[in-house]
């Protein structure tokens, strides 16, 4: 009798779980359910003895849930009734299947909310867990419940108990996925992604009052978050934002998958190891930041296949090996910030394709070899940052090609010789020209002078000589002028024009001469620095017109003489 009432059993469990796992199948290929199921009831009858179900709350945790030991099965406390007992079944459980299937078919991990065993809660058995314990959840749609199952693992993988905001953001709460969002009035004043996102949470398509739609953004920039970030993002095929920047996170190369992203910023995860690969398959891509992490490799060749990107952002890592020449494959390309790595080699002349470029940041990013003529190309470029490459050989005359540049950056590059190309006048809309701790030479051309939008002038630490070109004093914008060590002689020279001026450095060469009483007409500066010449004469009285200045260099002039006024002082 116990072999056959066995028998029974199992015979009967199978077929339920066959009929339930056919009827998911049908349910994901679009196909009728089969007629010798549509009619059975998924729910076994009634036990004769109440089973104990682990109490399920949407503050569940990761902790070890209680479990009692199961009775050894022995002839003396086996019993038979009636009605038989099977297992208890999910009051989403056709939900449930549906969901293996399709994870199944995805290569996601799939889990029964009753094969908890007692030794820990995985992500997913948290997560199916959260979506028994809500009874509003057997009133939804597959899709909806699908995308909250993702949302919740996404929650369980992070320490969503332990988010800043957690409370606020009414993240797993019965409300719709697309109301999980945090008022913008109870922010803190140090919150706010670096790409001005309004809203912190879920953010909806055909969004309404009452919800619905599916997940298209998730912004939770500043979050506290902590963990890693599930395959099971891929389940939300909708998504196109995805900003946890400053947070702590590791990534997936699934990733990858998500094929409608366009805007990815992990910026400041502490993400470490190689950039995945399979991040170029984001076609879609528009917006990829990585910046502020510790990844080392090199850029993946394939980022070629981003025809769409407009924004790369990768400094502050450790990424090494040469600038991949598919780089002039990324047309659309807009912002490329490469600051503080260790790339090699030089940059590829492939680099004159990407037309579209309004900002190149090589800082501190070690590439080596001369500037290509081809950067000539980049006629939309506003900011050309270069300092402390290992550079060499002279600045391209190419570069008076950039007509839209604003800031043009190329600070201690030690090997990068010559003279400033007299080309550099025709760059009318530039604001910022540093040239500093090169082994630049021979004299500032005169051309210079119709740099009109000049604001800040500095050629520190090369090898000029020769008197500075007069045509410095018809920069009427200029702000800052620094010509310190250097070899400029002669008087100095004459700026009076120059009443926005605020700082003066011209010190460390060989001029000589008076100090001009024209200097007083620079009524905006504070800090002049003449020191280290070879001046002589007194100190002009006219210096007292300078009311804001702050500071005043004169030493190591052996020929001056007398006071300098009280009012000076």
């Amino acid at each position: 009798l116990f072999g056959l009432a066995a028998l029974v059993v199992g015979l009967i469990a199978g077929l339920e779980a066959s009929n339930r796992t056919r009827e998911a199948e049908a349910i994901i290929a679009g196909t009728p359910v089969p007629s010798d199921i549509q009619n059975m009831t998924t729910t076994p009858s009634t036990p004769s003895t109440p089973t104990t179900r682990i109490p399920i709350s949407p503050s569940i945790t990761m902790a070890p849930l209680p479990q009692p030991a199961p009775a050894m099965l022995s002839p003396s406390n086996l019993s038979f009734s009636p009605s038989p007992s099977f297992p208890p079944i999910s009051p989403n459980q056709q939900f449930f299947d549906f969901l293996t299937v399709r994870l199944q078919n995805m290569s996601l991990p799939h889990w029964n909310p009753l094969d908890y065993d007692g030794h820990g809660v995985a992500p997913q058995i948290a997560a199916t867990a959260w979506i028994d314990s809500i009874p509003k959840h057997q009133t939804m749609s597959f899709d909806q419940l699908t995308q909250r199952y993702a949302l919740a693992v996404f929650y369980f993988s992070t320490g969503g108990e332990d988010w800043w905001y957690e409370d606020s953001v009414k993240w797993l709460s019965e409300e719709d996925e697309c109301r999980w969002q945090i008022e913008e009035n109870i922010l803190s004043p140090s919150y706010g992604a670096i790409w001005g996102s309004e809203t912190a949470g879920v953010v909806c398509d055909d969004d309404d009052d009452d919800g619905g739609g599916g997940v298209v953004a998730i912004y939770l920039s500043r979050f506290g978050i902590y963990g890693y970030l599930p395959d099971e993002l891929i389940l939300l095929s909708n998504l196109e934002s995805l900003d946890l920047t400053s947070n702590v996170l590791w990534i997936s190369s699934r990733l990858g998958e998500l094929s409608r992203l366009q805007f990815l910023s992990l910026n400041e995860c502490d993400i470490s190891g190689t950039i995945p690969t399979e991040l170029s398959n984001l076609t879609s891509l528009t917006i990829l930041d990585l910046e502020n992490n510790y990844i080392s490799g090199s850029i993946p060749t394939e980022f070629g296949n981003l025809k769409r990107l407009e924004y790369l952002s990768l400094g502050h890592n450790f990424i090494t090996g040469a600038l991949p020449t598919e780089v002039g494959l990324m047309t659309t390309l807009q912002f490329l910030n490469l600051a503080s790595n260790m790339i090699n080699g030089t940059l590829p002349t492939e680099l004159g394709r990407t037309t579209m470029l309004t900002k190149l940041d090589l800082t501190n990013a070690t590439v080596a070899g001369t500037l290509p003529t081809e950067v000539g190309q980049l006629t939309n470029i506003e900011y050309l940052l270069l300092d402390r490459c290992m550079l060499t050989g002279t600045i391209p005359t190419e570069v008076g090609f950039l007509t839209t540049l604003i800031v043009l950056s190329m600070i201690e590059n030690s090997a990068v010789v010559g003279p400033i190309p007299s080309e550099i006048g025709r760059l009318t809309d530039l604001q910022y020209l540093a040239l500093n701790e090169n082994y630049l030479n021979s004299t500032v051309p005169t051309s210079i002078g119709q740099l009109s939008s000049l604001q800040i002038l500095a050629l520190a630490n090369n090898l000029f000589d020769g008197a500075p070109a007069t045509e410095i004093g018809m920069l009427e914008s200029l702000e800052e002028l620094n010509l310190s060590r250097n070899f400029f002689e002669g008087p100095l020279p004459n700026l009076d024009s120059l009443t926005n001026l605020t700082r003066l450095m011209l010190h460390g060469n060989v001029f000589d001469g008076t100090i001009p009483s024209e200097f007083g007409n620079l009524i905006s500066m504070k800090d002049l620095r003449l020191q280290s010449n070879r001046l002589t004469g007194t100190v002009p009285s006219e210096l007292e017109e300078m009311l804001d200045l702050r500071h005043m260099y004169l030493y190591d002039n052996a020929n001056m003489t007398g006071s300098i006024s009280d009012t000076i002082c």
